[in-house]
């Protein structure tokens, strides 16, 4: 596995294949789309700027014509948000507050089954 481009990166970026939808789980709304997610962080890509050093419910939706409909959950603390390459959306990154063996796992089985290789 190639070293993180960013020194304070732990671990490498994994970009999916395809985007999976990011809830708010005390709205209801979606937020935007995954970009890229570690164990221990997300980014998430949206029309609006998301506030800012917030802690988040967020529920992580993965839906296709060629997969079941799987879902998951983690806590968050959002800790940037800059217009994104394309300027019509937002980048916001996240820090994941649940360290569980279990939300690990199915972050790793997420991008095993959808994710880039390196």
């Amino acid at each position: 596995m190639s070293q993180p481009t960013d020194p304070r990166r732990k671990q490498n970026r994994r970009h999916l294949i395809f985007y999976l939808k990011v809830y708010d789980l005390q709205t209801g709304r979606q937020l935007g789309s995954l970009g890229d997610i570690t164990t221990e962080g997300l980014m998430v890509v949206s029309k609006e700027a998301l506030d800012v050093d917030k802690e988040w419910e967020l529920q992580l939706r993965r839906q296709g014509p060629s997969a079941p409909e799987h879902t998951f959950s983690c806590r968050a603390r959002s800790v940037w948000c800059n217009v994104d390459i394309n300027p019509a959306y937002y980048a916001t990154g996240f820090h994941i507050l649940d360290r569980s063996p279990e939300l690990e796992r199915e972050i790793k089985a997420l991008v095993k089954e959808i994710g880039f290789i390196d």
